[in-house]
């Protein structure tokens, strides 16, 4: 009986060391499914990813709108060919020098996602780096770009075959030979009375085709305080920790009772004009 008695107490104890390793296991997993459920749910409330630069502000194409004094204007980028291109993104660009700054339009395509952060963009092309701004944050964040323009060559040119938008154009196939070897071709149609502004870039390379349209010219150059952040606006290290600060604001804000909700997301008060 001892015997028997003896052998059996290392097997209960056994199970019970398999059981306590089982329910510390559960209890791990547990843990990181909640803490990836959390990061899901901020990542699909407010992206986490901050929103994408739009390939005519820190592209090759970007160099192609600073031959200018200053302009402002509507433009709409699509991808793919005629008759059903994809609108990609749309919104007013102000253009001085190599300054450029960029405010999605809140219902287009590529900004549904990141409406309620009221992003826009600031950029200086010969940098290779600007800011995101979140006016809904009242915040901004430095981006920057590995690639920069170093040439551009006229390959050919010639006038267009119609008018764009009211404008009669020359039309110009360019060659814009990059920091990082990589070479990108582009047609591109400007109007001398916008001081040759451009009406149309279209990218030349293979691919997907890629078509800026701009619209509704504003021929003023900006105001030079336009191109930098506000003063009142907080500056973050970087796009990814504002983004991080905005779902954080947000989640907080989910939990409070509805009555104490505001109806938009404000993180701080409105800046005055800029």
């Amino acid at each position: 009986m001892r015997t028997a008695n003896s052998r059996a107490k290392p097997n209960r104890r056994q199970p019970g060391l398999r059981a306590i390793g089982r329910r510390a296991g559960c209890i791990l997993a547990a843990a990181l499914l909640a803490s990836g459920c959390a990061h899901s749910r901020n990542k699909n409330r407010f992206g986490l990813d901050p929103p994408p630069v739009p390939p005519f502000l820190s592209g090759p194409m970007a160099v192609l709108l600073t031959n200018t004094n200053g302009f402002s204007c509507h433009v709409v980028m699509t991808i793919g060919s005629p008759p059903n291109p994809k609108e990609t993104v749309s919104g007013e660009l102000l253009c001085r020098g190599s300054q450029l700054l960029f405010a999605p339009d809140a219902h287009s395509p590529a900004n549904k996602k990141f409406a309620r952060g009221q992003f826009s963009f600031l950029w200086d092309v010969a940098g290779r780096h600007g800011y995101l701004l979140s006016e809904a944050l009242q915040g901004y964040a430095p981006i920057s770009s590995q690639v920069q323009a170093t040439n551009v060559l006229t390959v050919d040119s010639r006038p267009a075959a119609a008018q764009l938008e009211g404008y009669r154009c020359q039309r110009t196939t360019v060659e814009v030979e990059c920091s990082n070897g990589s070479k990108a071709s582009f047609q591109v149609w400007r109007a001398s009375d916008l001081n040759a502004a451009p009406v149309r870039i279209a990218s030349a390379s293979p691919g997907r085709p890629l078509l800026a349209n701009f619209s509704q010219f504003r021929r003023l150059a900006p105001a030079v305080r336009l191109f930098v952040p506000p003063d009142s606006f907080t500056r973050h290290e970087s796009a990814e920790t504002m983004m991080a600060e905005m779902a954080m604001r947000q989640e907080n804000l989910r939990r409070k009772p509805a009555e104490e909700r505001p109806t938009e997301f404000q993180a701080q008060p409105q800046a005055g004009p800029r």
